[in-house]
């Protein structure tokens, strides 16, 4: 994800009987860095600065986590022009 874009989680829960549910509504999510990418109560996600971050959702007390690396060939272009232009 680039600086700025946003990104829709889906969580599914895989029952004992095989049966497969949708149950995004009904997670709780958290992110490991706010000032990097932020997460609303629907699983939206934001990228809101360069780095990394990690997404965890919540539900029934298991959780999925998912690792995000936000912007990381637009920062590296960047610091090169930087380094190109001092």
């Amino acid at each position: 994800m680039q600086k700025g874009q946003t990104q829709q989680l889906a969580v599914s829960a895989v029952y004992s009987d095989g049966t497969k549910q949708d149950v995004t509504r009904l997670a709780t999510f958290h992110t490991t860095d706010a000032t990097v990418a932020s997460v609303d109560g629907d699983g939206k996600v934001k990228a809101v600065e360069f780095g990394s971050a990690a997404v965890a959702a919540v539900y029934r007390r298991q959780a999925g986590v998912v690792r995000l690396p936000l912007g990381a060939g637009e920062h590296r272009r960047e610091q090169a022009v930087r380094s190109i232009c001092a």
